[in-house]
């Protein structure tokens, strides 16, 4: 008599893995910061700059150091294009503005249209 032959199904697909929190998502603050203005609307929202140190409140905000990559900026501006943001205002001062490798405006203008800025 022949044995049975059992049906071997394929194992499932392994799933990837999820995408780790940032620092910033896993002590509970969004990612670069970015909130609603207000609560009472969806049109105004604010985010931190562009290669912002790790927020702390409790240390002066003194953000010195190497030069910020455009990878970064790229990187910052995906992540408001996937919050729906089209376009934007920067409040950066003058000085702030130097902190970027090539100057941040410009690097805006390739992934938004006409970013304004707000500072004079």
């Amino acid at each position: 008599m022949a044995q049975p032959t059992a049906k071997t199904t394929p194992a499932p697909a392994p799933r990837p893995l999820p995408k780790p929190p940032s620092a910033s998502e896993s002590k509970g603050r969004p990612r670069f910061n970015f909130l609603e203005a207000s609560k009472r609307d969806a049109i105004v929202f604010g985010s931190e700059r562009p290669g912002q140190p790790k927020p702390n409140p409790d240390a002066p905000s003194t953000p010195r150091g190497p030069q910020v990559a455009g990878h970064v900026v790229d990187q910052w501006c995906a992540h408001m294009k996937t919050k729906g943001i089209k376009r934007l205002c920067c409040l950066l001062t003058d000085g702030e503005l130097s902190f970027y490798g090539e100057p941040l405006m410009e690097h805006l203008a390739k992934h938004f249209p006409d970013p304004v800025s707000g500072v004079r």
